[in-house]
């Protein structure tokens, strides 16, 4: 018995320094979305309500401690002539992390103003969601850890634990997905596990932020494809997938803001539509954008997708619960989340 607890002791030691390690990385993962995110939210704010010029405030993010290297690189390179967009596809390329970097090269610093706060606004929100929901995976996996660390030492003073899950599955889909779509989101969120919630049940901020919302609500539909498979404490179910893809409303808003723009500056006087710099005034420019976004909206099914995934689910605690995978998250925040 005294050798299979000191060997218990030692794979246990060895198992909570990697584990260490690991939420070491995670952590330092977290605060670099975080801080990224808050970056592109002064941006956004320095922009429209100081108008200040990309260079300085370049210079004012680079003293940001998390993330203020990358864009330092951009400071960089602009000043060495290099176009701002190069610059900054360039500098956050080296984003050691895929999903973050995908979402920064994704922002298209041309154009007028009032696309460019969509892009910056847009990509904030992306990584808002990234960050919450690394936050809710990465607690399930210090959970999911902790479980394994306890069945290792107790499996090799005492043998093998050997659990057999009880319940449908498929049942906790249906059920899921029902809620879903009915727009019963606190009892969704009971079926995820890792996730206490994926944002839904929040009135957003704007107007327009509302409009998109409830209509990328109002489009879920889906169906179950196949039977549930099961092996072990594992299932996976196979769903087709109704949702309005948010994602590719964006240029036909965008199109409809620089219409409604050009009929108003056409309807009213200069003063009505201008600053003393000759940039719109920021009433205009939102006056425009909801009114895009509304017209645009109007037409939702003209958007409509519909994607098939793979949800899968993990036996735990005497029940199944779904563990959210990026195809799931994707559709149901309208293509957002990737």
């Amino acid at each position: 018995m005294t050798g299979k607890l000191l060997g218990a002791a030692l794979i246990g030691a060895a198992a909570v320094w990697g584990f260490a390690a690991r939420q070491r990385q995670l952590r330092q993962r977290r605060e670099l979305v975080s801080s990224l995110q808050q970056a592109l939210g002064h941006m956004a704010s320095a922009i429209r309500c100081q108008r200040q010029p990309m260079t300085p405030l370049l210079t004012e993010l680079a003293r940001r401690q998390k993330c203020g290297g990358y864009f330092a690189a951009v400071l960089r390179e602009v000043e060495s002539r290099i176009p701002l967009q190069t610059a900054w596809k360039q500098a956050f390329a080296e984003l050691p992390d895929g999903e973050t970097a995908e979402i920064l090269l994704a922002v298209e610093l041309t154009g007028d103003e009032t696309h460019l706060l969509a892009g910056l606004e847009y990509a904030q929100l992306r990584l808002r969601q990234l960050g919450e929901q690394r936050e809710q995976g990465d607690r399930r996996d210090r959970r999911l850890t902790g479980a394994a660390l306890f069945a290792c030492f107790y499996g090799s003073v005492h043998g093998a634990i050997i659990v057999k899950p009880s319940g449908d599955p498929q049942a906790v889909v249906t059920e899921f997905f029902d809620d879903m779509t009915a727009g019963n989101y606190t009892a969704a969120y009971e079926h995820m596990e890792g996730y206490s919630t994926l944002g839904l049940e929040n009135t957003p901020d704007s107007e327009t932020a509302v409009l998109a919302y409830d209509a990328l609500k109002a489009s879920y539909s889906y169906k179950l494809y196949g039977d549930c498979t099961v092996d072990g404490l594992t299932a996976k179910q196979q769903v087709v997938f109704q949702y309005l893809d948010l994602s590719s409303i964006g240029d036909d808003v965008q199109s409809k803001t620089e219409e409604n723009l050009n009929s108003i500056v056409q309807s009213r006087s200069r003063s009505e539509v201008y600053d003393e710099n000759n940039n719109y005034l920021p009433a205009v420019t939102d006056e425009a954008y909801s009114a895009a976004v509304q017209a645009v909206l109007e037409r939702a099914q003209n958007y409509y997708t519909t994607t098939a995934f793979e949800v899968e689910l993990e036996y735990t605690n005497g029940d199944w619960y779904i563990i959210p995978n990026s195809a799931m998250l994707s559709a149901l925040t309208g293509g957002t989340v990737n």
